[in-house]
């Protein structure tokens, strides 16, 4: 039964600090921002590589039709 007690206090501790954080929310917010901000950027650059990838390949299926080379 101690067990199960300590058990529920801890989790009513994580539910506390999830509803009442102690950071003010400006800043948390704004940091979740610039994180977003420079995981769209990778995606974008990871997106583009795989465009010019896929234009190359493109381009060598292209040529290798066109001489008739399977």
């Amino acid at each position: 039964m101690a067990g199960q007690n300590n058990h529920n206090q801890v989790l009513l501790k994580k539910i506390n600090d999830t509803l009442k954080p102690k950071d003010p929310l400006k800043p948390r917010v704004q940091d979740g921002i610039k994180k977003l901000q420079l995981q769209i950027k990778k995606l974008d650059s990871m997106l583009t590589n795989l465009q010019e990838r896929d234009a190359k390949h493109i381009q060598r299926i292209v040529e290798a039709t066109q001489k008739h080379d399977t």
